[in-house]
């Protein structure tokens, strides 16, 4: 991802915000290389609140989700919940959860990478849309389905 963003420094004016616990960032010397090449382009919050993680998401031009390995997929979903549009991996669970509301890139190719966030924080339109259909996504994925949904596999298990 840093890479990937390193690429379009000179084509967008964003900053990446990496939201988290930033302790494994500092464990492998060629990420803190990346992380000074991209100056005050880059921020890392560290860990932080849930009301000021939704603030962030909900201002932002775009949730990246570039990992190799999603469990579920929340940070996507709760983003586009918020109105943010989502690029996500290609990877794990989030084609499932993400569906046609988000925009995909295979976290293994940096120029690819670098092209898809371009292309999310240039054109306004996919953007809009990207936002219409994640809120749409997002209303399919509610607490109450999934209880539903997680008791009928309990009563199929036990039957």
């Amino acid at each position: 991802m840093l890479r990937a963003f390193n690429r379009v420094l000179d084509r967008i004016p964003h900053r990446l915000v990496l939201i988290g616990r930033s302790e494994g960032l500092n464990a492998d010397p060629a990420i803190d290389r990346e992380l000074a090449a991209l100056g005050e382009r880059v921020l890392t919050t560290g860990e932080i609140s849930a009301p000021a993680l939704r603030r962030w998401v909900a201002h932002a031009a775009a949730l990246v989700t570039a990992s190799l390995y999603e469990g579920f997929g929340l940070p996507p979903l709760e983003a586009m919940a918020a109105g943010c549009p989502c690029l996500v991996s290609e990877a794990g669970s989030l084609p499932e959860v993400c569906g046609d509301a988000a925009l995909y890139c295979d976290p293994r190719d940096e120029s690819g990478v670098a092209s898809r966030i371009v292309e999310i924080a240039t054109d306004a339109e996919l953007r809009n849309r990207l936002i219409a259909s994640g809120r749409a996504r997002a209303r399919d994925f509610t607490w109450e389905r999934c209880a539903a949904a997680t008791l009928a596999e309990l009563d199929r298990a036990v039957a």
